[in-house]
């Protein structure tokens, strides 16, 4: 598993880059969670609109006019926080490259690269604007769908995502939070997810309520898209090595009254294959079984028929000795009980 890409690039390369520990394995599947989600909705809101369940908004603006201070200091601010921060992570990299978020949400970072790129953002807006200026501005209207609107969609999403997600793991966490209310908000950890989807939805409904398109086809639009965001989301976990495989299970070391056995190994099993030969060649035919069959009607979900199957496959395995329960069929506590696992 590989927690960020100086790993991944070592294990597979064999090339020792330590600034690529900034880049965590995690954050860039999430990152392409969110470029999937964005294409797939784009594309599903464009068919609905081809279906004719959309109607375009006519809207109209001003092009031609001289640079505006608004447009230029906006990328300008831009600039300065992402040079903050980029080149802050840059220069200490191996301090904070356990904890790269912490970093971003705190204040720290370096002022000089910020500035640069503050002022190389605003040149570079001041200068395209320049560009479309006009002798006179002139009027144009134009017909805008919902998936042209994607950019605001995504964006809003995911800030009140955040929001959402960092408030409601406040209330949960009440007493933490009023202790060091700072600290919890800007933490890199405790988000609360369904507080993330409550606020992004509610976001999102009143952005379509405003610009009158059907919030329900947008959910609609986005289910197959927040489907595939999470399977990429849980690649990232895989290969991060994240905890896919749920918590240590110490059931199997145990003995009926609770307490530790010691683990052995396979030489016992194997002693025991040999000493009852019967018991395992019983199972080696792996065809038909006596069950008893249901239906399952199409509108139900398959778990509501699976819920059957502890009480579907009736006499099968060997009585354990010792043990007089009314459920005494299971072959694999018999071999568990001869390991004294």
């Amino acid at each position: 598993m590989y927690p960020d890409f100086h790993y991944l690039f070592k294990s597979l390369f064999g090339i020792d880059i330590p600034v690529l520990s900034l880049l965590k394995t995690f954050g860039f599947f999430v990152a392409l969670a969110f470029i999937a989600a964005y294409r797939v909705t784009y594309l599903e809101l464009k068919r609905k609109a081809k279906q004719g369940l959309f109607i375009a908004a006519e809207e109209e603006t001003e092009v031609g006019h001289p640079p505006q201070p608004k447009d230029y200091i906006g990328s300008a601010l831009i600039g300065f926080v992402v040079g903050f921060k980029v080149v802050g992570l840059l220069q200490n990299f191996q301090e904070v490259a356990a904890d790269p978020l912490s970093y971003v949400l705190s204040l720290r970072g370096n002022f000089l690269g910020g500035l640069v790129l503050a002022v190389v953002m605003g040149y570079l807006t001041y200068r395209e604007k320049k560009k479309e200026q006009l002798p006179s501005p002139v009027k144009k209207k134009y017909k805008i769908f919902p998936h042209d609107r994607m950019m605001n969609i995504v964006m809003i999403a995911a800030v009140t995502g955040f929001v959402g997600a960092k408030v409601f793991n406040a209330l949960e966490t009440w007493d933490q939070f009023i202790a060091d209310p700072l600290g919890s908000l800007f933490s890199s950890g405790g988000f609360t997810f369904y507080g993330g989807l409550i606020c992004a939805a509610v976001a999102l409904y009143l952005f379509a309520r405003k610009h009158n398109f059907s919030f329900r086809y947008l959910c609609d639009a986005a289910a197959p898209a927040l489907m595939i965001a999470y399977a990429i989301g849980r690649l990232g976990c895989h290969f991060s090595g994240d905890g896919d495989w749920g918590i240590y299970n110490s059931a199997y070391i145990t003995n009926p009254d609770g307490s530790l056995t010691e683990q052995v190994d396979a030489g016992p099993f194997h002693e025991l294959v040999k000493e009852r030969p019967e018991i395992f060649d019983e199972i080696r035919n792996f065809g038909y079984a006596p069950h008893i069959f249901y239906p399952q009607p199409g509108v139900l979900p398959r778990w509501m028929v699976a819920m059957n199957y502890t009480h579907n496959v009736n006499k099968e395995g060997i009585v354990i000795s010792g043990d007089q329960s009314e459920y005494n069929t299971g072959i694999a506590c018999r071999c568990i009980s001869y390991l004294g696992l």
